[in-house]
């Protein structure tokens, strides 16, 4: 009764340690991933890059390469050799100047990455895991362009064995698994982002016309800058030029004064803001506004009476073109009307007086010269 006790007790033992092994050996093995957005059951994988650009921008021309690397059979990196598979060649997505911006301010591409053989196939049965890293070629650009993406990804290939139609064994792929290198987490596909934005500059000028005009006098404006894409980089800053000409309000507007021949410059405006400007207006001028862009475009004149304020609302910062000359900029002209004369001339009084006393004195000689013949 011991002994069937003890023989009890072994078999129990027995038992747990083959259900725990079991158990381990279940979970190593592969299975059927879900299938989610981007990602196949038979292999295929696409690859998707989505420029983030704001619609008045120019697509810069950049290529962004993505190399496939076999890196593990069933978790273990030192079987890659014996369970030998060859990869597909190098991959690319082009991004070019000829590229339309979407609404949405982007322009997504893609290529597709077969893995269903892996061009030589696979050798066995078994989970094949691939590395896909991504290489940018920018340089050369005008603006920037920055990455919250990770440049790395792990593709898990599950291959199992079935049955031919003619009774012989073979093999195909189940299903997929993508996860971000950085993360470790599980995701819906390989795809990298692009955030591509561009800076220019606005130029505030003033003229002051007009005979009799005071020219020292200072014409007052407030600038805002509104509507900033959002494809803007983090902490991007506006500056402005002279600094000690301009302040800011609590809203945060730029106020400044400007006189005949000044100017104030706004640079690191991202291209796509819009601004309002407005200038104060004096009672004795007129007032006219140029708005001129940096693509060579610009706007009609408009134009205020006196002592009425001039504004322009939600003027586009635009992109300078290759081959264009023009600048972001609102001109200000400010004209006196010059006062009438009705009086005389203080100028011009010597020469009256000249032409007086020369009267006066020929009138003066005829006189005594009718006196003497009289005599």
């Amino acid at each position: 009764m011991k002994l069937n006790k003890k023989v009890l007790s072994v078999g129990l033992a027995l038992a747990m340690v083959m259900g725990m092994t079991t158990g381990a050996m279940a979970d190593a093995t592969p299975t059927r991933p879900d299938t989610t957005t981007l990602v196949t059951s038979d292999g295929t994988v696409t690859i998707q890059n989505t420029m983030h650009i704001d619609k008045n921008l120019t697509v810069p021309n950049v290529s962004y390469d993505y190399a496939t690397t076999y890196i593990a059979y069933n978790n273990d990196t030192s079987k890659i050799t014996e369970k030998k598979v060859t990869v597909p060649g190098q991959k690319t997505i082009t991004f070019s100047s000829t590229d339309t911006v979407s609404d949405n301010n982007t322009v997504v591409k893609s290529v597709l990455l077969d893995l269903t053989k892996a061009t030589a196939g696979y050798p066995s049965a078994g989970k094949y895991t691939f590395e896909i890293v991504e290489t940018r070629n920018e340089t050369g650009i005008s603006g920037t362009i920055e990455h919250t993406d990770t440049q790395k990804y792990e593709v898990a290939v599950y291959v199992e064995n079935k049955t031919a139609d003619d009774g012989t064994m073979d093999r195909y792929v189940k299903g997929i698994t993508i996860y971000n290198e950085d993360t470790k987490l599980k995701v819906n596909g390989v795809i990298f982002d692009e955030t591509y934005s561009k800076n220019d500059s606005l130029i505030v000028t003033k003229t002051v016309s007009g005979a009799m005009a005071d020219l020292t006098k200072e014409f007052e404006y407030t600038v805002s800058f509104t509507s900033i894409p959002k494809t803007a980089p983090a902490g991007n800053t506006i500056t402005y030029s002279p600094a000690t000409k301009v302040t800011r309000d609590s809203a945060g507007n730029y106020i400044f004064k400007l006189k005949t021949g000044e100017s104030v410059s706004f640079d690191n405006v991202p291209v796509g803001t819009t601004y309002t400007i407005t200038e104060k207006q004096d009672r004795d001028f007129t007032g006219a506004l140029d708005i001129t862009y940096a693509d060579g475009t610009k706007e009609a004149t408009a134009t205020a009476a006196k002592g009425v304020n001039i504004t322009a609302t939600d003027k586009l910062i635009k992109e300078k073109k290759t081959g264009t000359t023009g600048t972001n900029e609102a001109k200000f002209t400010n004209t006196f009307e010059d006062i009438t004369i009705t009086g005389v001339v203080t100028n011009n009084l010597p020469f009256i007086m000249m032409i007086l006393v020369a009267g006066a004195s020929i009138l003066g000689f005829a006189l005594i010269s009718i006196k003497r013949r009289r005599s």
